[in-house]
């Protein structure tokens, strides 16, 4: 098997592209119970944490690319940042022998810095048509928990 991880990103300073490619053992969390896949879980949810984290707040875009060649499969992570990375949007795709197998937007907005509230929504689609997966509001407490209130949808 040939799995292979990039990350592909660009600051608020550069309007070039720039790169970095990681070991699978770098990027995924470590299960030796199963073997490593395209879904396999990351040890980082957003690309961010794979780079400098000096520099996290100037990156504007990401697309993580991960790829196993012999079975056919991609996916990919495309996130665009703004509010100096506190708000997101990440469009994932899985692509399975040339065809799209899954298609997701994740838009995570900041509503309230104190205390610390975010707005998530997750959309899909189902026969073609937009669909809301969940949406809720997250508030951060001061001792670093977070209560989820979904909203009906």
């Amino acid at each position: 098997m040939t799995l292979t991880v990039r990350i592909l990103y660009r600051s608020s300073r550069n309007a070039e592209w720039s790169q970095i490619e990681l070991t699978p053992q770098e990027y995924f969390d470590p299960d030796l119970d199963k073997p490593l896949d395209i879904d396999s879980v990351p040890r980082h949810d957003h690309a961010l944490a794979y780079l400098n984290a000096e520099s996290s707040k100037q990156i504007t875009l990401t697309r993580m690319i991960v790829e196993n060649r012999s079975q056919q499969k991609q996916r990919e992570i495309a996130t665009t940042y703004w509010n100096e990375g506190k708000n997101w949007a990440a469009e994932v795709k899985e692509i399975h022998n040339g065809n799209l197998a899954y298609w997701e937007l994740i838009l995570n907005t900041l509503v309230s810095d104190n205390p610390e509230v975010w707005e998530v929504l997750r959309l899909g689609r189902e026969d073609g048509l937009l669909t809301v997966y969940s949406h809720s509001v997250i508030e951060r407490r001061s001792d670093g928990s977070e209560l989820d209130n979904p909203i009906p949808h």
